[in-house]
């Protein structure tokens, strides 16, 4: 949900506020503002404090002069120390003077803080290191590396647009590989981890959504809905012609690229090729597209000496709703309006999410628990 936690929230908001306090654009209150924050500080530290050391006090950093416990009346600079180094385990936040102006400044991770914007860096730093120590992490981490790159990929986040809500309790725990599988787990390294149809070595997500032979129906039935959705947008011209999984006519070659449309008159070709692969870090993507255009290329340099202008692509979202920037080529070349693309990368999305619950959900109950969605 990338949501930010209540405490730490408190801490960005009071730090926000000092800041803001600090400085305001009316002198009476910027000067009452740094009143009270050197009142704080000296009645603490029973001693009086330049500008710099009073920096410090807030900074966090350790004296033996600072008494483990404060008896001050409480106020927004009273908390502000305790905030400040609470943060200081998510980001780089320091309390600095500047020596020209003679103000106190904000520095979040290297950056100066703005007034209008210190509570939106504040929050964007702690979103960037929870981020970050996901994409760390070597099994949570690799599906998240890929769906963080594109916003279509989470579109349903907040606001569970074109998702049901057992697609919701599926894919958060497939994408963070917490779904029960015999080879989903290393916690138990003894119990059989084997396919429980196919007898595979070892039952992992991938392998239930990408590579089980008992499944290939309905996987099969997931790639079509990609093609079905994303010609739905195509709009055909009077010298086109649409081959959907068919040969090309006037070519040696026996493959059958998911769509192939053909312009005889104007000597065009456009070939696509949808493929599902599993988000195993952004490599995938990439070795996936690659291959298909290895597969594809003999046939593009056949119809060029043919005299034809070819457009090879492939067209890429992962099994769990990964979705590939580069997509965009291929759906340039078919015309599709920039409006209806947005709605479209929505839905294949979430289409793709829903077959890959079927064929999970069927693959360990071996019957359905809902109709497939349509």
């Amino acid at each position: 949900m990338n949501l930010i936690q209540t405490s730490v929230l408190a801490d960005i908001s009071q730090v926000a506020y000092a800041y803001r306090l600090l400085t305001s654009r009316d002198q009476r209150t910027q000067k009452l503002a740094y009143d009270s924050m050197k009142e704080v500080a000296e009645k603490r530290l029973k001693k009086e404090l330049s500008m710099e050391e009073i920096a410090d006090f807030y900074n966090g950093c350790k004296s033996p002069d600072v008494p483990s416990e404060a008896n001050d009346i409480p106020s927004c600079w009273t908390r502000l120390r305790g905030a400040t180094q609470r943060l200081k385990s998510k980001m780089i936040i320091k309390w600095f003077v500047d020596a020209h102006k003679k103000i106190y400044n904000l520095q979040i991770n290297k950056a100066y803080a703005t007034r209008f914007g210190v509570e939106f860096q504040l929050r964007d730093a702690t979103r960037s290191f929870h981020k970050k120590r996901m994409l760390e992490k070597k099994e949570q981490g690799r599906v998240y590396t890929v769906t963080s790159r594109n916003q279509v990929s989470n579109h349903f986040y907040r606001n569970g647009n074109f998702t049901r809500i057992t697609e919701w309790n599926f894919i958060h725990r497939a994408r963070l590989n917490l779904v029960p599988l015999n080879g989903g787990t290393k916690r138990h390294f003894l119990k059989d981890q084997s396919c429980r149809k196919c007898r595979y070595p070892c039952e992992t997500l991938f392998h239930v959504l990408n590579r089980c032979e008992p499944n290939f129906s309905k996987i099969t039935e997931r790639h079509d809905a990609i093609i079905k959705r994303l010609m739905g947008g195509f709009k055909k011209k009077r010298t086109q012609e649409i081959l959907l999984d068919q040969i090309i006519p006037d070519t040696a070659s026996t493959l059958r690229p998911d769509i192939t449309i053909i312009d005889k008159e104007n000597k065009e070709v456009i070939i696509i090729d949808v493929t599902v692969p599993f988000e195993n870090f952004p490599k995938a993507f990439i070795n996936a597209r690659e291959r298909k255009m290895e597969k594809y290329l003999p046939i593009k340099q056949e119809l060029e000496d043919q005299g034809y202008s070819v457009f090879l692509d492939a067209f890429i979202i992962g099994s769990l709703g990964g979705y590939d920037n580069q997509n965009y080529k291929s759906i340039s070349a078919l015309g599709i309006s920039k409006r209806y693309a947005i709605l479209m990368k929505k839905l294949m999305v979430t289409e793709t999410i829903k077959w890959s619950r079927e064929i999970y959900m069927d693959h360990v109950c071996c019957k359905r628990k809902n109709a497939p969605p349509q």
